[in-house]
């Protein structure tokens, strides 16, 4: 999701529906807080991979860091998604190399592996 995001962006596309405002990389964000909204229902346990998994998607979509907030109320979940103003870098080790990512720049579209 996060990708075509991305890849979207980078395309300058327009969503394909000529009265939606919403550019496809903000549908790709919408969706990933839809899998976000899902894991209230997760056990406790399982929770912090998912969490974990999430933030990457949110933070390579965004190209910044991401601080992803759970406060289960009393009748309903309260989900945050706080952006840093922090660009996103990580490393890559293969081979005896290592190449660091910026996800800011919307121009790279390599797609990396996230596991």
């Amino acid at each position: 999701m996060a990708q075509l995001g991305r890849e979207a962006r980078s395309a300058n596309l327009e969503c394909f529906w000529s009265r939606c405002t919403i550019p496809p990389w903000g549908h790709a964000e919408e969706r990933i807080g839809w899998i976000y909204s899902w894991v209230t229902k997760i056990d406790a346990a399982e929770r912090e991979r998912w969490l974990s998994a999430i933030a990457e998607a949110y933070q390579r979509l965004l190209g910044c860091q991401v601080e992803l907030v759970v406060d289960e109320g009393e009748e309903k979940a309260d989900l945050k998604v706080i952006r840093k103003d922090d660009a996103y870098t990580t490393s890559y080790y293969d081979h005896g190399y290592e190449r660091i990512i910026d996800y800011s720049d919307f121009t790279f579209l390599k797609d990396m592996e996230m596991y």
